[in-house]
């Protein structure tokens, strides 16, 4: 009788399962590396401006944190362009247009100015 082998068989390759797969993903989901939004700021804070614009659309999250106003405040400050005098005054307009805005909605729900025409003009 020959002596026996040694020699172990390679097991069958078989189909992962569906939770195996599934397990694997949310593995990789939660591999993802989270900065935290100072480090983020801060790196912000060095990019050229066409850079900044090409950060803001990975996500949403990246968006509102390059168009936030103190970092533009910031940089045009920086730059020697920011008028602050101007802006208020331009933040002020806005507002005031904005109230007679919404004034003028009232008034239309109201009742009190039918809805298309203006108050000069006769009904």
């Amino acid at each position: 009788m020959p002596p026996k082998s040694n020699f172990k068989r390679a097991m069958p390759h078989t189909q992962p399962s569906m939770l195996a797969s599934l397990r694997t993903t949310q593995l990789v989901g939660d591999s993802k590396a989270v900065l935290p939004a100072e480090l983020i700021n801060t790196i912000l804070d060095y990019l050229p401006v066409a850079d900044m614009f090409n950060f803001a659309r990975t996500s949403k999250r990246m968006r509102e944190m390059v168009y936030d106003d103190t970092r533009w405040q910031q940089r045009l400050r920086s730059m020697g362009c920011w008028n602050e005098a101007e802006a208020k005054q331009r933040f002020e307009e806005a507002m005031k247009k904005k109230l007679q805005a919404q004034r003028a909605e009232d008034a239309r729900i109201a009742g009190l100015v039918p809805n298309g025409s203006t108050s000069s003009m006769a009904p």
